[in-house]
């Protein structure tokens, strides 16, 4: 038996939703080119209500396996980085474990909390 820790796969989800500079102008009134200069970014995208944390790390989880040619059993742990989870309680980690029926590894869970500070604005 080998031992040890690797990556064998990768795998991403984007939400299907964008936000795009020219919408924001028109909610806005700010020109979609200043918005760019000022922040670096063109579109942004966001979940819809069915495109919850958990599902969208289960797709790109899924995606994973299936670059790796294994599945979800092979695995000894699920690392699951969120700043939006599903609930309160419990882990993410735990939901995505149940979600890929991945019943005997462990899930931890990584989350980045957001501070806003009034100068930002």
């Amino acid at each position: 038996m080998e031992y040890g820790i690797g990556l064998l796969g990768t795998g991403r989800y984007v939400p299907t939703k964008q936000i795009t500079n020219p919408i924001l102008e028109d909610w806005t009134g700010m020109p979609a080119k200043d918005i760019l200069n000022r922040t670096g970014i063109e579109t942004r995208y966001v979940a819809l209500d069915d495109e919850t944390a958990s599902a969208m790390a289960v797709a790109a989880a899924r995606q994973a396996l299936a670059g790796a040619k294994i599945d979800a059993a092979q695995i000894g742990l699920i690392i699951v980085g969120s700043f939006t989870e599903d609930y309160v309680y419990s882990a993410l980690a735990c939901k995505v474990q149940d979600m890929l029926n991945a019943k005997k590894i462990q899930g931890l869970l990584m989350s980045w909390p957001i501070a806003w500070d009034s100068k930002w604005n």
